[in-house]
């Protein structure tokens, strides 16, 4: 079952953690430190997909070296994608403002690679896609939202779970897939290699 198996999470991000938690997988997190820095001019879905599969190969290579036994690694890349544009985590508190103000009112898209390789050697890489709007928000909202620092160290500059909560007005698609991982997609694929909850 899902909850014996070694799961290794490539990523440090404490949310994605917990959202393998949640459907009973208790990974050993090990960090790629793979530079996000890919190319823009590709299809947003293409590039959350291959950062995801880069950052498990720098870790699949980590594990092997070190033969330290997996039944699977999961990683994954989440971005914001607005007017043409992947919207990534903010320089500081006025790049945030900034893109708070620029979704207010406005529906975009919240993009997630994913790519898991299992204990046999193969890989599966898929991304998923939701659409989040964000009500009309006033300018105090956004500077209250601002100087509570919900925005620091996230994509588009909010976290849907957290502060980023009050400026959303409705979703559509995968809930998880907005903090980091699209949980029925990720549990549709394990359970083809017959890891079920």
């Amino acid at each position: 079952s899902i909850r014996e198996s070694i799961a290794i999470l490539a990523s440090q991000s404490p949310e994605r953690r917990k959202l393998l938690n949640q459907i009973g997988i208790h990974p050993h997190v090990i960090v790629s430190n793979f530079d996000e820095n890919l190319s823009k001019d590709l299809p947003v879905e293409q590039v959350v997909v291959e950062i995801a599969h880069a950052k498990l190969q720098i870790v699949k290579e980590q594990l092997i070296k070190e033969q330290i036994p997996f039944d699977f690694i999961i990683a994954a890349d989440t971005v914001i994608h607005f007017e043409n544009e992947i919207i990534g985590k903010p320089k500081d508190d006025e790049d945030a403002k900034k893109t708070i103000s620029r979704l207010s009112g406005k529906s975009h898209d919240v993009y997630t690679g994913l790519s898991i390789n299992y204990f046999d050697g193969s890989t599966v890489s898929l991304f998923e896609k939701t659409t989040v709007t964000f009500r009309n928000l006033s300018q105090r909202t956004i500077d209250s939202y601002i100087t509570n620092g919900g925005h620091r160290g996230k994509a588009g500059s909010y976290g849907i779970q957290k502060e980023g909560a009050i400026l959303v007005e409705r979703i559509e698609g995968c809930y998880s897939n907005i903090v980091g991982l699209p949980l029925g997609a990720l549990s549709e694929q394990l359970e083809k290699k017959g890891f079920t909850l």
